[in-house]
């Protein structure tokens, strides 16, 4: 969220501390020379301004913009949990693909490629219920690719509710390696192989993945957006 910027709060300070002294011990002196009392009333007339600017720009853009800020954060904690809980289900299926075991939170390389290699690209992925049904790996990867993707235009729509580190955690997710290597093997004229050949960028995914769950456990316990219950654990 955007601050006043320094200059300001330091113009705004000093004009009312300069405002302070006058009423103090100026405004009861005898003028020093002709007009001095216009004068006078025409500085008043600029500091009140500068002041006024000031709290406007407090009360009618910060307030606000403070505000919906905090509306908006249990919704941007959902949905950078949903771009984690994508990677989390990619491993997830390998796993049980595999019947070797990863977890999300440190699964290392080698334990991702050895698990894959022993799964044919061309193989069915395991039945998932919210889809009454199988798919191929390609369509599994490329639907979890679209999900994400979905999510994090969503979340690039409030950018500017958003700290330049989720920002940078975001685009490296959508930017990452293994989107871009599942898409190309779909045009690919045949698939026989295993599913190693897209481990290294599925583990880099996957570390990027570690960091936005970081990210999102930090700030479901802190004030990051102002008052925030404790969400419920990503990673």
């Amino acid at each position: 969220m955007r601050s006043t910027p320094r200059d300001a709060n330091l113009l705004a300070f000093g004009t009312i501390a300069f405002w302070i002294v006058k009423a103090i011990f100026l405004d009861d002196i005898p003028q020093f020379f002709p007009k001095a009392n216009e004068l006078g009333k025409i500085v008043d007339g600029f500091l009140s301004a500068v002041v006024a600017g000031w709290v406007f720009y407090l009360f009618f853009v910060m307030l606000p913009e403070f505000k919906q800020k905090r509306q908006i954060a249990h919704y941007v904690l959902r949905r950078v949990a949903d771009i984690i809980a994508d990677c989390r289900f990619i491993v997830t299926q390998i796993q049980i693909a595999s019947g070797k075991p990863l977890s999300f939170a440190d699964c290392k390389f080698q334990q991702l490629d050895d698990a894959m290699a022993g799964i044919s690209y061309e193989a069915q992925a395991p039945n998932m219920p919210e889809l009454m049904g199988k798919m191929s790996w390609l369509d599994l990867f490329q639907q979890r690719r679209k999900r994400s993707l979905e999510t994090i235009e969503a979340l690039m729509g409030l950018s500017r509710y958003l700290d330049d580190h989720l920002v940078a955690l975001i685009l490296s997710v959508s930017e990452n390696a293994f989107f871009g290597a599942a898409r190309a093997l779909d045009g690919l004229p045949s698939k026989n192989m295993d599913l190693s050949v897209v481990a290294e960028p599925l583990s880099r995914y996957l570390g990027l993945c570690r960091k936005l769950s970081a990210w999102h456990d930090d700030h479901a316990y802190t004030h990051a957006f102002g008052h925030v219950q404790p969400a419920k654990r990503a990673g």
